[in-house]
């Protein structure tokens, strides 16, 4: 399912950069949740495949996804700091796996979320936006929480 390290890269920048300008992620819906796959990349501790929760950073994207794969889903957007501030940390809590920009042959980047999240709140701050959250009082306190959470974790 993965391309070469360095399309993978890319396809993951990509995501990261678009988002940031649009604050809105793309999602696959249907009734038992959204679009997922199993993770070529990491495994449980009973050696089976993690889940991976797919997002993209388009709608055609994800409409193309959705007639190879998941021709029952319908294509949602969440808001960025929604994503951020829920879904990111939920699958961070529910040891899942986050992945970004997956094309019509499941080829796509698979990675944590809390280090989705951080390389959101590095490319927000690189391109000086600011967005708000409604748990957090700033996304300084929000990105020095999750750093705090990735250190106490050991997560490399």
């Amino acid at each position: 399912m993965l391309k070469n390290t360095t399309d993978h890269n890319t396809t993951h920048r990509k995501f990261v950069s678009d988002v940031i300008e649009t604050e809105i992620v793309w999602v696959l819906e249907d009734d038992d949740g959204c679009a997922n796959l199993d993770s070529d990349t990491y495994e449980t501790k009973t050696g089976e495949p993690e889940i991976v929760l797919c997002y993209w950073s388009d709608a055609k994207s994800a409409r193309l996804c959705s007639r190879e794969h998941w021709p029952n889903h319908t294509v949602g957007e969440i808001p960025l700091s929604d994503f951020m501030e829920n879904w990111c940390v939920g699958m961070q809590s529910d040891g899942v796996i986050a992945g970004t920009n997956f094309d019509s042959k499941l080829n796509g980047t698979e990675i944590l979320p809390l280090d989705l999240l951080l390389d959101l709140f590095e490319a927000l701050n690189r391109n000086n936006k600011e967005i708000s959250f409604e748990h957090y009082p700033s996304q300084d306190a929000f990105k020095q929480l999750a750093l705090g959470i990735k250190n106490d974790a050991g997560v490399e």
